[in-house]
């Protein structure tokens, strides 16, 4: 029987929510989607915010030093999940898990396809290909 989302407080800042454990590829996807269509469309504008500072850290070394090391709590912490899961290389896979969603959100918030509205499965397919690609 999988196992069903989970929070956990580790990491946690004001406004990210928890960070969710999920219990097999499935749930993983779905969580995946929640958070895309969260950041895409109630957290747009702070995701906005977070590109400008990721522009501004080029020129600004205290501020990158300060969001890379944010950037790689989060990967530690989806490599967590992931090795929960049996994802080979946990690390590695979470590494271009999150490029890779980072990349989908930016295409929908500030790149071509940002006009276009979200719904709620706006971002279901793609979750179940990246959950797939990260656990096999």
């Amino acid at each position: 029987m999988p196992r069903r989302p989970r929070a956990a407080g580790r990491g946690r800042r004001r406004g990210d929510g928890p960070l969710l454990r999920a219990g097999d590829e499935e749930s993983l996807a779905a969580v995946l989607a929640q958070v895309l269509h969260r950041w895409a469309t109630t957290e747009r504008t702070r995701q906005l915010g977070r590109y400008a500072l990721f522009l501004e850290a080029l020129r600004r070394p205290e501020l990158a030093r300060a969001l890379h090391e944010g950037g790689a709590a989060v990967r530690r912490a989806v490599a967590a999940v992931l090795a929960d899961l049996g994802a080979p290389q946990p690390q590695q896979r979470a590494d271009w898990l999150v490029a890779a969603l980072d990349g989908v959100l930016l295409e929908r918030v500030a790149g071509a396809r940002s006009g276009e509205p979200v719904d709620d499965d706006t971002f279901v397919g793609v979750a179940r290909w990246l959950a797939h690609a990260a656990l096999t």
